[in-house]
């Protein structure tokens, strides 16, 4: 799930924090330029603003003065963003671009627009190259007060972001973690070396000199997925589901291993995520360590806090007030330093540290925000403000965009007793025994459809059978032929024969798109159908009652990650999250066919369709709630969607 990180609004306010005390005090605080430049965070936004730009903050990519903070966690954002793209494409590139394009052009515009003296470097994004081409110190600079001094940094990411796409399709040559590490570390290595040996006056300014800190963003990302693997909440993503694609591999819910780290999540993490931002507050605003030491430092530092905010949210970062003025953050950069030259021009204060000028910079800011959030001037005061039932909705839907692997229902153990029977071992925690007072014994078979059914079942049958069983496996297909694994309906046959259960239900996603395509011919005749009715004649030989799903309708959209996306972005037209019934009929009309040729007494087919599309429109959500019934791009149901089959359910059993 890719939720919005607040803990990197909270970096970004001690970052713009840092910036303005420098630039009103250079000499009092003189690491608070620390802040500006932050590679680490720029990876990050490339890629999160793709995917996620609702969270508005952090799709602005803000460039401040050294910017160490900011430019480690945009590009942290770019390698997530980029992580969930098959492959860069010149349509990925272009996306990223036009969101670059809105969210940092328009408010920078009005700035140059309003300071039209000194414009003629800011306008295409090269203050950092005039700085270096005219031979101009920083630090000199910083004194002399340039009103668009600030503007170079915003020229070095607009630079670096006209390079980074080239580096991610290189360093995706292969899909592993390790090579795009060895691809990003001689790049980090070269840059360096050219940051610590090239004059300042160039260095400071030259995008190739700050690759490095870009690049630490990036690698932060990657360890975050090791730590990941090792890490008890990890999600099992969309990108892994069944259905991504047709090949003979485990794609949906495989058995994985996790450490159990409650105690260093809980305890240990969070007391050195405050340590550690103790230690960056320090570095930046007392600290008189030397400033090539410095970058480094808070570099590394803000790629740790990076790593540990994804396994614990920091609170410190994550408070309410500290993430607004994150999100506020590029708009108090792009302003704060023409408000200090002109309090300085009009007063004529000389002195690099004045009350004076804290004062007025505040009252300044204090009566911007008030007007911003008064006024709704941003729309980031909405996101920042989400209402009850709308953040209620977000949270319910980002966690079923990430879908946890299977778990057995409350009472439920081992089926050691079928796999006496078929000696088959693979996958045995997709089965599973219940016991109950009843007399009927009921079967559940199919692939990820139908262990995630199973807990509906359970309950709606609520102990009324004397054996509730479970057989399923990932990806598997027995209505159908099965190139993947032929073998497993011959396990199921065993498990048939020796259970003979009262009820059998058959949940299965058509894995291979078999039932709805072409009839050939008659339908009596047509080869996709003979294997239909085979499969049924073989599963209700040796049981009672045969009830089989339909398929469910499968959106374009990952409907579940839609829908908190659009929330927080304050959008509410979701149009797009339904089809109208023909629409869906049109799509499954061979299977309806196909399953309305069998004719037999014992076999009852469950019309999904019926209980998703009540009305005119089949809806991919509830409408009320906002609760997605799609929780990935495979289409396996939420517990909302399930919620949907019971009243089918009851009437079957």
């Amino acid at each position: 799930m890719f939720q919005k990180r607040n803990d990197i609004q909270g970096l970004r306010t001690i970052a713009i924090i840092g910036v303005v005390l420098f630039h009103l005090g250079p000499k009092v605080f003189a690491n608070g330029f620390l802040g500006g430049f932050d590679p680490p965070i720029c990876m990050f936004t490339f890629k999160h603003c793709l995917v996620y730009p609702e969270n508005i903050a952090s799709d602005f990519v803000h460039v401040l003065p050294e910017r160490n903070i900011t430019t480690a966690s945009s590009c942290y954002l770019m390698s997530l963003i980029l992580s969930r793209e098959k492959s860069i494409t010149g349509s990925v590139i272009a996306n990223f671009y036009s969101r670059r394009f809105k969210r940092i052009v328009p408010l920078y515009s009005i700035m140059l627009a309003s300071l039209a003296a000194d414009l003629w470097w800011a306008l295409p994004f090269a203050e950092n190259i005039k700085n270096i081409a005219t031979n101009n110190d920083y630090w000199s600079e910083v004194f002399n007060s340039p009103v668009l001094l600030h503007a170079w940094s915003l020229g070095v990411e607009i630079q670096y972001y006209l390079i980074v796409p080239l580096i991610m399709i290189f360093s995706r040559i292969k899909e592993t973690r390790l090579f795009r590490v060895i691809c990003f570390a001689p790049i980090i290595i070269a840059s360096y070396l050219c940051h610590i040996f090239t004059p300042e006056a160039v260095s400071f300014g030259l995008v190739f000199s700050r690759m490095w800190q870009f690049l630490i963003g990036s690698i932060a990302f990657e360890l975050e997925g090791v730590i990941a693997d090792f890490v008890s909440y990890l999600p099992v993503h969309a990108a892994d589901s069944e259905d991504s694609n047709t090949n003979n591999k485990k794609l949906d819910d495989e058995p994985r291993k996790f450490l159990n780290v409650d105690t260093v999540r809980s305890c240990v993490i969070p007391f050195s995520a405050y340590c550690i931002t103790g230690f960056l507050l320090w570095l930046m605003l007392l600290s008189k360590c030397p400033q090539a030491w410095s970058r480094v430092l808070t570099t590394l530092v803000t790629g740790i806090l990076l790593l540990l905010g994804k396994l614990s949210q920091i609170r410190c970062l994550a408070n309410e007030i500290v993430v607004y003025i994150g999100d506020l953050s590029y708009m108090i950069y792009l302003t704060h330093w023409p408000i200090i030259i002109l309090y300085k021009y009009y007063v004529e204060v000389q002195e690099e540290f004045s009350v004076r000028a804290y004062i007025f910079t505040t009252v300044v800011y204090l009566l911007i925000i008030i007007a911003l959030v008064s006024g709704g001037m941003q729309k980031i005061s909405e996101v920042a403000h989400i209402s009850g039932s709308d953040r209620e909705a977000i949270e319910w839907n980002i966690a079923q965009t990430d879908l946890t692997y299977f778990s057995r229902p409350n009472g439920c153990t081992d089926d050691t007793e079928a796999e006496q029977w078929t000696h088959y071992t693979e996958e045995s925690a997709l089965r599973g025994l219940c016991t109950g007072t009843g007399t009927a014994k009921v079967l559940v078979i199919g692939n990820s459809y139908g262990y995630r059914a199973f807990p509906v079942l359970h309950k709606l049958f609520a102990g009324r059978y004397s054996k509730l069983r479970l057989f399923s496996r990932s990806s598997r297909v027995l209505l159908t032929e099965d190139p993947g694994d032929p073998n497993f309906k011959n396990y199921v046959k065993t498990v048939l024969e020796n259970f003979r259960p009262d009820i059998t239900f058959l949940i299965e996603k058509d894995q291979y798109n078999s039932l709805t395509k072409r009839i050939v011919g008659d339908i009596a005749h047509d080869p996709i159908t003979k294997q239909i009715h085979a499969s049924i004649d073989f599963l209700s030989e040796h049981s009672g009652t045969l009830i089989v799903d339909q398929q469910y309708y499968k959106p374009e959209l990952n409907v579940a990650y839609t829908l908190q996306k659009r929330l927080q972005m304050g959008e509410r037209n979701f149009t797009d999250l339904r089809v109208r019934r023909e629409k869906y009929q049109l799509r499954f009309e061979n299977e309806i066919a196909r399953m309305g040729s069998l004719n037999n007494s014992e076999v009852i087919v469950n019309d999904v369709q019926a209980q998703l599309c009540p009305g005119e429109y089949c809806y991919f959500y509830n409408y009320e709630t906002l609760h997605a019934y799609y929780g990935d791009t495979a289409a396996h149901l939420t517990s909302e969607g399930l919620n949907q089959l019971e009243p089918t359910y009851s009437f079957d059993y």
